[in-house]
């Protein structure tokens, strides 16, 4: 969870980490089932690494 986090952070500067797999945002979207800018699903996403942080009693941010 944590590297697509990463990865959506560096898709929305520009750059990718792979070159032909799907995109992480592409990835996130399909599958939590986010909709939204690359903006808008980075903030869904965070609020749901949130809930799983509370439930494991971990971090997964830096």
């Amino acid at each position: 969870m944590n590297m697509l986090r990463i990865g959506l952070e560096a898709e929305m500067r520009g750059m990718r980490l792979t070159r032909k797999a799907r995109t992480c945002y592409s990835i996130i979207k399909s599958e939590y089932g986010l909709k939204g800018s690359k903006a808008k699903v980075l903030d869904q996403f965070m609020e749901i690494l949130k809930a799983e942080e509370k439930k494991v009693g971990g971090t997964f941010r830096r």
